[in-house]
């Protein structure tokens, strides 16, 4: 249960926090011990290096830097009184550090850099940053001999105003190797419970992570129980808890049976079924293909209780008509390669949720595979590959003559699937193609048009809606079929008739704008070469009397 949960939850809790506070004082710790085996080293090598310094300079003029002792006096405590600071300090500061110290001793001081720089961590104290290189600063190890207890107070207050790190020093040399060789030790100690405790951190987080799905599974589901407990209402005389609510009636015995058991010494629940006293809410059964269609529907509207659901219909159209528009070979296999990804992969992708855009295409996978597959088809109609003719049947038509004066002769056989490939090296390729598609979509739509009113009329029909089967489904037919059904029927004979003259051909466009604005008046056709009469200045006989009795039912 959730309070099971929250103990578990708790325990990960504190033991990642611990783990975390551990990993970071002992990085903190390391990085200490670090820097002052270092600081150790480098001031040794300085000490070390003094004697021979000073047999060097025997001959130069003394100089404010040359040492007051040497490195054995100082070891046997020749002059009690002197004494040694060692540190690190910033590259940038060394001749401030000198300078200041100069005037603060009256230059009764020794001091010593290191030829090379050395990283040191900069970060606040007790802070561990996860990129430690971004707090590093490049340092000089230094050495300072002075005399005088009084000096001492003075130069440690210089050193810390600039920034810098003092460590003890012991004026031994065998206390400073004995310092050296213990750090080195505690360091490789400090390492190995180091990478431990980052051992013990990583467990923690990757238990955490195996089970994390299965904790939000869980949360998710009793959030969802106590959201609908709270719609229930208490009944004091009872001593229990009741409410309403709607359920598929074919799912109504197993509700039932899983409601009505007995859980330990829980009481089971009574289920009485009611009659409604209100319409019921409308409730669509989908599946993993049905889902991304019946979502577009909704988004338009969503149907009342009992009516037709247009969406088995919409699963056809839907990507027909988008091919229709989209039609191309090359881009809906593409498509379709796309497509079959997200179906193949949609186990991955149900447990690991996409983000909110490719989420979008991962719901509407298979309105995407149905769309590609139907491109390719209008394709294959078009001919259309990027856009490209490719000649898969080998057309029947042939070129004649020369590259600036030619003849195109037919074969006895007709391309048999699709659109003929010679019309992309025709003149009048875009004047054939583009009527082509535009009055395709003018007949698909009107179709589609006509089908969903027809689904209207099967709505009124079934709740024996008569009056507005009368008032609506019957005047949207009448105008619908008047004039944007009179159109279809004028391009279907259109195409059906031969003309030997294709001047003469009667406009579409122009017989529609007359009719409207001549009352159903047929303009006669001439030829648009010769300007001559052709005689065919209708496509079926009574034209005229037929559009105007359109026209009045239209209106």
């Amino acid at each position: 249960n959730l309070h099971e949960l929250q103990a578990v939850l708790a325990d990960y809790e504190k033991q990642v926090l611990d783990d975390s506070h551990s990993f970071q004082e002992l990085s903190l710790s390391l990085h200490q011990k670090k820097e002052r085996l270092l600081v150790l080293q480098e001031s040794q090598n300085l000490i070390e290096s003094e004697p021979q310094q000073m047999d060097q300079e025997e001959t130069q003029p003394e100089r404010m830097t040359t040492p007051l002792i040497d490195a054995e006096s100082a070891t046997r405590n020749t002059f009690a009184s002197v004494q040694s600071v060692i540190g690190a300090i910033a590259e940038n500061q060394m001749a401030t550090l000198e300078r200041v110290l100069f005037r603060v001793t009256r230059g009764v001081f020794v001091i010593r850099f290191s030829t090379g720089a050395i990283p040191f961590d900069n970060s606040p104290a007790r802070k561990f940053s996860k990129n430690p290189t971004k707090n590093f600063e490049m340092r000089r190890v230094f050495v300072i001999h002075f005399y005088g207890n009084k000096s001492e107070q003075k130069i440690h207050r210089v050193i810390d105003a600039l920034g810098g790190k003092r460590y003890p020093y012991e004026p031994s040399r065998e206390q400073r190797q004995r310092e050296v060789a213990e750090l080195e030790t505690s360091i490789g100690e400090v390492e190995t419970v180091l990478r431990y405790s980052q051992l013990s951190r990583t467990n923690s987080l990757k238990a955490i992570a195996e089970s994390i799905n299965n904790w939000e599974y869980f949360v998710s589901r009793e959030m969802s129980i106590f959201h609908t407990l709270n719609l229930f209402e208490h009944d004091v005389k009872r001593v229990g808890i009741v409410g309403e609510g709607w359920c598929p009636k074919r799912r109504f015995p197993e509700i039932v049976d899983l409601l009505i058991r007995k859980k330990g010494n829980q009481s089971s629940a009574v289920v009485t079924e009611i009659e409604p006293h209100s319409q019921p809410p409308t409730y669509f059964k989908t599946n993993k293909l049905t889902h991304g269609f019946q979502e577009i529907v909704d988004a338009y509207g969503v149907a009342n209780y009992r009516e037709c659901n247009p969406t088995p219909f919409t699963v056809i159209t839907f990507p027909f008509l988008f091919a229709v528009m989209f039609g191309d070979l090359g881009h809906g296999f593409f498509m379709f390669l796309f497509a079959c990804l997200l179906v193949k992969l949609e186990k991955y992708f149900e447990k690991n949720k996409p983000g909110e855009i490719f989420g979008i295409c991962f719901n509407g996978r298979y309105v995407i595979l149905l769309m590609s597959i139907f491109s390719m088809y209008t394709g294959l109609l078009y001919n259309e590959t990027f856009s490209l003719s490719i000649n898969f049947f080998g057309s029947p038509y042939t070129y004649v003559g020369n590259s600036t004066n030619y003849n195109v002769t037919k074969g006895d056989s007709t391309y048999p699937f699709g659109m003929d490939p010679i019309w992309k090296q025709a003149t009048n390729e875009l004047s054939f193609t583009n009527p082509l598609k535009m009055k395709m979509s003018i007949i698909f739509g009107v179709v589609q048009m006509t089908f969903g009113i027809l689904l209207s009329a099967w709505n009124c029909l079934y709740f024996r809606d008569y009056k507005t089967f009368i008032n609506q489904f019957i005047p949207q037919m009448v105008l619908l079929l008047s004039i944007f059904g009179y159109m279809v029927l004028l391009i279907i004979l259109k195409w059906v008739t031969h003309y030997s003259n294709t001047h003469c051909a009667p406009s579409i466009l122009t017989t529609f704008i007359n009719m409207f604005l001549g009352f159903g008046k047929v303009v006669k056709v001439d030829d648009a070469e010769t300007g001559k009469d052709c005689h065919t200045d209708t496509l079926i006989d009574g034209q005229e009397t037929i559009q105007l009795i359109l026209l009045a039912c239209a209106f």
